[in-house]
């Protein structure tokens, strides 16, 4: 499975894939698991559609529909801010996983204010942060947020990229 080999981390998941590398998905996805076929999903939205239009909206909702009532089957899709059922909740393994962080790479994340408390925790448990890349179109506005949660950060290590086409790799990997 790719989320295995990727070492994804998700949330309402018991799953640990391992250490090294890992990618934690805070806010779910949009697909269904059955309980009973585990490793199993099906895709709420297939990510090949270019563009939503009446029949894609329909089929989603009737997924969605299908999934809520069958007692086997749940949806992934979830908010940082809402409860997680695992036993160890995501934001605490992100904590755990990211305290010694040094260099942050932020691409694309706009921090919602409804995330506020999660972000908050995760990013104040970076006891060793001393610079963040900020990827995104309008990363000056994302610098600005993140202030609300780090002032303890120099302006000048709080650096935005502009450059889209690709992810951001810093200089100091």
């Amino acid at each position: 499975m790719l989320q295995a080999r990727l070492n994804i981390n998700t949330k309402n998941s018991n799953k640990t894939f391992g250490k090294g590398f890992s990618i934690y998905k805070i806010n779910g996805s949009t697909d269904m698991f059955d309980s009973q076929l585990p490793g199993e999903q099906t895709l709420l939205l297939n990510a090949k559609e270019d563009h939503f239009n009446p029949a894609i909206i329909d089929s989603i909702i009737e997924k969605f529909s299908i999934a809520l009532n069958k007692k086997d089957i749940r949806s992934s899709l979830s908010f940082a801010w809402e409860r997680d059922n695992a036993d160890e909740p995501i934001h605490k393994k992100v904590i755990k996983e990211l305290g010694d962080t040094e260099i942050l790479v932020v691409i694309g994340y706009s921090f919602p204010f409804f995330n506020r408390e999660v972000d908050r925790q995760i990013i104040k448990a970076m006891t060793n942060l001393r610079k963040v890349y900020f990827q995104a179109p309008d990363a000056n506005n994302l610098i600005e947020r993140f202030q609300a949660i780090r002032e303890d950060i120099d302006i000048k290590n709080l650096i935005p990229k502009f450059d889209t086409e690709q992810f951001f790799l810093p200089n100091e990997l």
